[in-house]
């Protein structure tokens, strides 16, 4: 069964998060990062937000590891301190961007997959998953690319609202080219309906994200579901349709296999 979890909607505000999280039978939080985190602040919020499993969000705009000049080592050794201040913390899972709010052509394909295959080692060593997440522009809403990405040792963070987007735009489905090739590799994902300028539009009805919902179905290894909308009444009733959806269908049990699905996934790790 997935747990749904819950972004830090009120910023840095632990304390009305997690009872905002205890209130409304929220058990886990994904927690997203500041580049100006520090680790005493971290320890803080962690300790406030006791009894509630945490992970982590590096939305980082700007800060890149696929730059083509020294911007790209500089981001490097931002998402290694941040690496660090996860581990000592007891988080254990981090999710990361490329190409968020950078100029396509400042970055350098090699550049991002060296440093993703580097950011990845450095993450095991001291017990962190790194996902990269995949955004509605550039390489990573490319899934010929985004497979070459999370070959280098990486997880996958799958975001619904922004293949939605891509599948739009493109006018086909893309959800299985996306999760096909590495469907063990996706641990988690972001759960809205889709995004606009106005930011994440939440699902009317289940009806609007039941088709991706049941392809997250057949992923052995995505049990945590991130409700990424940011209003406390969108959140709620976005819970309510997931718990729905989630206690209308036990595990994996579906009518027939998605398309183009080959036998039953076995869960794996990296």
């Amino acid at each position: 069964m997935a747990v749904l979890a819950l972004p830090n909607i009120f910023g840095s505000d632990a304390e009305t998060l997690a009872r905002f999280a205890y209130n409304h039978g929220f058990k886990a939080i994904d927690w997203t990062l500041e580049p100006s985190s520090t680790l005493s602040d971290l320890r803080e919020q962690i300790k406030i937000l006791e009894g509630l499993e945490v992970r982590f969000h590096a939305r980082f705009f700007g800060i890149d590891i696929a730059y083509s000049d020294q911007r790209a080592q500089e981001a490097l050794e931002i998402y290694r301190r941040f690496i660090d201040l996860v581990s000592l913390v007891g988080g254990r899972h981090l999710t990361i961007h490329i190409g968020l709010g950078v100029k396509p052509e400042d970055l350098s394909l090699e550049v991002a997959k060296r440093n993703l295959t580097s950011l990845a080692c450095y993450g095991r060593q001291r017990g962190v998953l790194v996902s990269l997440e995949n955004i509605t522009r550039g390489w990573t809403a490319n899934p010929e690319i985004l497979r070459d990405l999370v070959s280098r040792g990486v997880g996958l963070t799958f975001d619904i609202g922004h293949a939605l987007v891509v599948s739009q735009r493109l006018k086909r489905d893309l959800y299985w080219e996306y999760l096909r090739p590495h469907y063990q590799k996706v641990f988690s994902a972001h759960i809205y309906h889709t995004e606009t300028p106005r930011g994440h539009e939440p699902p009317k009805s289940l009806e609007d994200i039941r088709p991706r919902l049941d392809v997250l179905r057949w992923l052995p290894n995505c049990n945590w579901w991130v409700i990424e909308l940011h209003r406390p009444e969108e959140v709620l009733a976005c819970q309510q349709i997931l718990r729905k959806y989630l206690q209308g269908k036990r595990s994996y049990e579906m009518s027939s296999p998605p398309p183009r699905w080959s036998g039953r996934p076995r869960a794996a790790s990296l």
